[in-house]
């Protein structure tokens, strides 16, 4: 199968730091496959979609405080080459202070159709109000914030376009439609991730 010219590959680097943006506590990075309706559209636009998704939980406080989207960018697969980037100069946003661990977060998980074709998100920068009080698994009570956890892998509207994530197979060059979107009741650990202090204490 030929690479569709409207595939893009998109991503969006977040950061958890102290209010004075001196010390880093963590950096994550999330990457998408999507579908975009325009298939000219720049890379950064499609990624920001997602930036501006990150931030609306901010806005509601499904963070913990310190969080920010530091960069973001992409590139259109077919047209290959490198990633165009957009620095995002924002300060750390608020939110509880009470955060989870760095490698903590929710998964995410994009279902198709295909025997073992999905996609997984890491949502982190989560904060104790995420943790169901007796058991310790995803809290699953606050309705618009599972909404919020599944939009990862939901269509977005950009400027003049939407867009569709999808499973891409590079190898294969085989691309399947997520069909469900669901949460996983316990907590998972970021396969990659920085975590800014990994020295060792007594």
């Amino acid at each position: 199968m030929a690479i569709p010219g409207n595939l893009f590959r998109v991503w969006v680097e977040t950061v958890r730091e102290n209010p004075t943006q001196v010390i880093t506590w963590s950096t994550n990075v999330s990457v998408w496959y999507v579908l975009c309706t325009d298939a000219g559209a720049d890379p950064r636009d499609i990624a920001a979609a997602y930036a501006v998704h990150y931030e609306l939980g901010g806005a509601a406080a499904y963070l913990a405080g310190g969080w920010r989207v530091s960069r973001f960018g992409g590139k259109n697969v077919a047209a290959g080459g490198a990633d165009v980037i957009q620095i995002n100069p924002s300060l750390p946003g608020s939110g509880p202070t009470a955060a989870l661990p760095p490698q903590c977060a929710v998964l995410v998980l994009g279902r198709t159709f295909n025997v073992r074709r999905q996609t997984r998100k890491w949502v982190p920068l989560g904060h104790t109000g995420w943790l169901e009080g007796e058991s310790g698994y995803v809290d699953s009570t606050n309705l618009a914030r599972n909404d919020w956890w599944k939009g990862f892998l939901t269509s977005k509207a950009g400027a003049g376009f939407t867009i569709e994530p999808v499973v891409w197979d590079p190898a294969t060059e085989t691309l399947s439609d997520i069909e469900e979107v669901v949460i996983m009741k316990s907590f998972r650990t970021i396969r990659r991730r920085s975590l800014a202090n990994a020295e060792t204490f007594i």
